[in-house]
């Protein structure tokens, strides 16, 4: 069999535009997704958790703003309590700007030596946007035996904050959550006091060395001068984003309270769920606490209900004291949560003193289910589980980088279940914290594999310090949400050998930090310590040893011992620039077949045009940009005559939207042959957010060709005879197998349907007695002749229906047959 980047050009185009024809009548192709009416009830259908009814907490959403461009706020008192600042702009939470100074500085430069020992070197460049928020402190009193804290979610990228004039945090680096204790501060001025936040944007050409995200500045190329054509030039249309992205939130407790909990189903079945409470307990009076805590659980969504479960445990703090304490309780008749059943649970945490007084609760939802892997699987709730979903960039059309709206977010989830997805890799490169996104997932019923620790690309000499400070708070403001099933730390940090700064051996030692505090901060979940790590070790391998993971033997034994650690989970990163493209997944398995873990496929992807008439609707009439992007090293118009044999343009979108639906299709419908080698597998990305991207779904909401291709390889069987292939010998036959992540089947009846160019049928056979073990097995289930057919292109159509005639499954597949 053949690829169809083996077939000569003519061939090519022929069988793309008549791909393009017959697939989409076949899948349908009616356009947008989800409508905005069925966004607008999603995100009016989002719960916010419930409030307590001891300790007093304030979501601070309304703030005045105030951009700052020359850097005079601290100056000029914009931190003051009593500053006018009526003027301001008045903004809501989360909240974000672009912008980007007219002229930045020279911060250095970057010298390089590649293998061949030429040298090449450029500028590094750096401009700081500054922007000021302010909030009135809550009016209410901290009292006597209490405590006031303050929280915020996330802030691009350097923060300082001032609570009634003090400084509570300076140059605070980073996206992830942090807090700081005010009680003093707020009691300097009850009533009457005002919060300050100063946020400093970093804009650059190598944004990853400011921590800042997978974010470009400064139109043109990374860095300057010559050194711009050793990596990528690219046309880049987003300038920094800066804001704060996530909540910012004060609550005021008792002296004895509840710190932190972490909600977590040790084990499902029998009727029952058994959930423990990992709580830290924090005493801060100067003298011991004897008390109670009690956990009351009760039905949130979809339906609030009754406690329908609840226990005790008697504590003792010591003072000035963090305490960890467990309480485990049993949930009769469970409502798991899955994408199926988003159902949540609400849990009320009281603390109660020695005369029986509530003296301090905390409110937290959650979902009683279970995920882990066994041996090359992942299991939802006991049942074997394959992952299938996107590397969802998160970059949106005209939103935030670092805090997309609501309705994006909705209709970003709805159109992924809709595909068929269970799980999408997300926010991934864009690197934000924004925790409504894992909320929706709860809500709404997707998984996630969370994808938002930093992606730095240079040893930056602070960066393992910035790790032991952000890793666990970042964890531990998600950890609660059953929609995250894998932890993903860092995308291809640290990457690229050639690059300045990149230091291979703090890489290797990279993973093991960051799988170590990850392990600590959640002991529960599959980890990934790194995007692509697991390419570290096969590019070692390869021609040395046949097997993985590496156990030193001839080998580096510094190297082996992470990828044996019981949470990490192997992850390989593909652009699928490669060809043959079926022969990817082949590729891999062969050497991972005995891994032990499952491992996740992700990161291939495929450029392609909306249709010409949603390109001005959605883009309007500025230029396409198909320029050189930050993801894919190759200029478009060469790769364009490589693809396709000549330069294309706006009125070929047919043809590369059936470009990206066949390599997309070929790559799936192979990974699909090793049910017991890869448990996850993920395409890049859902949305386009410029003209020409790699999304599935354009800017606007409407699917290309691919998404329904994907629709169909997501489904639980997909049929196939070609498995990516475009070219048959007619002569051999063709074998034609079922791969099924479904229940089993019996008696089940299979026709294959043979057309011509013409679109007259050719053959037609039908296939009796078809049966399949399900939970994701792989296996012949038919021979089908084709000898008697003459050469020529054609199409096959195959439709599998239970033994009631029920349907079962169909798939599309088009070869040459010579």
């Amino acid at each position: 069999m053949r690829d169809i980047s083996e077939l000569d050009y003519g061939k090519k185009w022929e069988y793309l535009k008549r791909y393009y024809d017959e697939a989409s009548a076949f899948y349908g192709s009616e356009g947008v997704i989800a409508t905005d009416a069925e966004v607008g009830e999603a995100v009016r259908a989002f719960k916010e958790r419930p409030m307590p009814k001891v300790r007093r907490e304030y979501p601070l959403t309304a703030w005045r703003f105030m951009r700052d461009r020359a850097d005079a706020g601290i100056g000029a008192g914009y931190y003051a309590h009593d500053l006018d600042d009526s003027q301001w702009e008045g903004v809501t939470l989360p909240h974000a700007i672009n912008d980007v100074p007219d002229e930045p500085a020279v911060y250095g430069k970057a010298h390089s030596v590649n293998e061949k020992g030429e040298r090449s070197s450029g500028d590094i460049l750096r401009g700081d946007v500054w922007s000021w928020y302010r909030a009135a402190a809550p009016g209410a009193e901290v009292r006597d035996g209490e405590a006031a804290y303050l929280s915020v979610g996330s802030a691009n990228v350097v923060s300082d904050v001032w609570v009634n004039d003090y400084p509570v945090m300076m140059g605070h680096w980073g996206l992830f959550p942090y807090e700081m204790e005010v009680t003093g501060e707020l009691r300097s001025l009850p009533g009457q006091g005002a919060i300050a936040v100063r946020v400093t944007g970093v804009a650059s050409n190598v944004a990853h060395m400011f921590h800042n995200g997978f974010q470009y500045a400064y139109y043109g190329k990374r860095f300057t001068g010559e050194f711009a054509d050793r990596y990528m030039e690219y046309e880049w249309d987003d300038n920094v984003w800066t804001g704060l992205a996530d909540e910012v939130r004060l609550r005021v407790v008792d002296k004895v309270n509840v710190y932190d909990a972490f909600v977590h189903t040790e084990s499902l079945g029998g009727g029952s769920a058994k959930v423990r409470f990992g709580l830290t307990l924090r005493n801060q009076r100067h003298e011991d606490f004897a008390g109670r805590v009690r956990v009351e659980v009760s039905k949130w969504l979809p339906t609030e209900g009754a406690v329908c479960a609840s226990a005790e445990a008697a504590v003792t703090l010591p003072q000035m004291e963090d305490t960890q304490a467990t309480v485990t309780l049993d949930v009769d008749s469970p409502e798991t949560w899955s994408p199926e059943t988003p159902s949540l649970y609400m849990a009320r945490i009281i603390i109660v003193d020695g005369d029986g007084r509530e003296i301090d609760d905390m409110v937290e939802t959650f979902g009683i289910r279970t995920f882990g892997m066994r041996g090359q699987h992942f299991y939802l709730n006991g049942e074997k589980t394959v992952l299938k979903g996107t590397h969802d960039l998160g970059y949106y059309h005209g939103e935030p980088l670092i805090c997309p709206g609501d309705a994006i977010i909705a209709r970003d989830i709805l159109t992924h279940k809709r595909m068929g997805a269970n799980c999408t890799r997300w926010p991934s490169d864009n690197r934000c914290h924004h925790t409504r996104i894992a909320r929706y997932c709860d809500q709404m019923g997707l998984m996630l594999t969370w994808a938002g620790y930093f992606e730095v690309w240079t040893c930056h000499p602070e960066f393992e310090a910035m790790m032991l400070r952000d890793v666990g708070p970042m964890i531990r403001s998600l950890r609660n949400r059953p929609s995250i099933a894998t932890w993903e730390m860092a995308d291809e940090a640290l990457w690229g050998r050639e690059r300045p700064g990149v230091s291979e051996f703090r890489r290797r030692r990279f993973y093991d930090l960051m799988y170590r505090l990850t392990s600590e901060a959640d002991p529960t979940r599959p980890i990934v310590p790194q995007g692509m790590w697991t390419n570290d070790a096969l590019d070692y391998l390869k021609g040395r040893l046949a097997k993985f993971p590496p156990d030193g033997v001839d080998g580096d034994p510094e190297e082996g011992p992470v990828y044996f650690r019981s949470q990490a989970v192997y992850d390989i990163h593909t652009g699928g620039n490669k060809v043959p493209w079926p022969k990817l997944p082949d590729e891999y398995a062969e050497i991972l077949a005995g891994a032990g873990k499952p491992v996740i496929f992700t990161e291939f992807t495929s450029e392609s045009f909306p249709s010409e008439a949603r390109l001005s609707e959605v883009y309007g009439d500025g230029p396409l940009r198909w320029g050189r992007t930050p993801w894919f090293g190759a200029v478009p118009k060469y790769s364009a005559k490589h693809n396709y044999g000549r330069e294309i343009g706006p009125a070929d979108w047919k043809v590369t939207q059936a470009h990206q639906a066949i390599k997309f299709g070929s790559i799936f419908n192979s990974l699909r042959k090793y049910p017991d080698v890869f448990g996850a597998y993920s395409f890049c990305t859902l949305f386009d957010f410029r003209a020409i991207f790699y999304g599935v779904v354009d800017a606007g909401g409407h699917a290309k060709l691919a998404y329904w291709v994907m629709a169909n390889h997501y489904a639980p069987t997909l049929i196939s005879a070609l498995h990516g292939y475009v070219a048959a010998d007619r002569s051999e036959g063709l074998r034609v197998d079922l791969s099924n992540h479904g229940g089993p089947i019996k008696g089940a009846k299979l026709t294959v349907t043979v057309r011509g160019e013409s679109g007259a049928v050719a053959i037609e056979r039908t296939f009796a007695g078809i049966e399949s073990a399900g939970d994701v097995s792989f296996g012949r289930i038919a021979e089908l002749d084709v000898s008697s057919l003459p050469e020529g292109l054609y199409s096959f159509g195959y439709a599998l229906t239970g033994a009631g005639g029920e349907a079962l499954g169909r798939s599309f597949e088009m070869a040459y047959l010579d």
